[in-house]
């Protein structure tokens, strides 16, 4: 079934979409205490990371309580700083992925389309949408990395959002990509019978 035609020409015009991760209430449990673990760290996030080639985290602070649980993973490049995926990134380092509230900018994870492990990774998220504005949760520069990066039509980028962490993750690449991913997510989120319903 292919996308309704106002969904191709949001894609057309954002250049992302967005899956929903993290249930609301569970995100809304662990708020207030952030390093905490969760399992789609496992199911979702080290998925993506193996495909990933290059990882960046922007508008960390020399306060910041991220930088300082994840120092070691975290090396600082012209302003922003670049997450070493060579020895474990997610255990110990949850505050990173978590972080939302403006304790850190946004994540962009860049990797080969080929390589993006959407059969993984799909079924463990909720939902699949396209916002309006999809540069709002995220940090200016991420965007311009992110759009740069996939402007060779063979690269995909991953952003976690600054403002609610590993809640959501916005997908940007090529407009055929997108297409594509997007019915692929929608026929295996844990809500996919949203959109087959309004399909019928």
């Amino acid at each position: 079934m292919p996308l309704p035609i106002t969904t191709r020409e949001a894609l057309a015009r954002t250049g992302a979409f967005t899956v929903r991760v993290v249930p609301s209430a569970d995100w809304l449990a662990i708020r207030q205490q952030q390093h905490q673990p969760l399992p789609w760290h496992e199911s979702v996030l080290r998925p993506i990371l193996k495909a990933t080639a290059s990882a960046w985290v922007y508008e960390l602070r020399k306060e910041s309580p991220v930088l300082a649980a994840s120092r070691t993973i975290l090396r600082r490049d012209r302003g922003k700083y670049a997450i070493d995926l060579s020895s474990e990134p997610i255990l110990g380092n949850e505050l990173l992925w978590n972080a939302s509230g403006g304790l850190r900018g946004s994540i962009v994870l860049i990797m080969p389309i080929s390589r993006f492990p959407s059969l993984e990774i799909f079924p463990h998220c909720q939902d699949a949408f396209v916002v309006g504005n999809s540069t709002v949760p995220h940090t200016p520069s991420a965007i311009r990395l992110a759009r740069a990066a996939v402007a060779d039509g063979e690269s995909l980028c991953c952003l976690l959002s600054r403002t609610n962490g590993f809640e959501w993750i916005s997908i940007y690449s090529s407009s055929g990509s997108l297409e594509r991913l997007l019915l692929e997510a929608r026929s295996m989120v844990a809500k996919r019978h949203w959109y087959a319903a309004s399909a019928a």
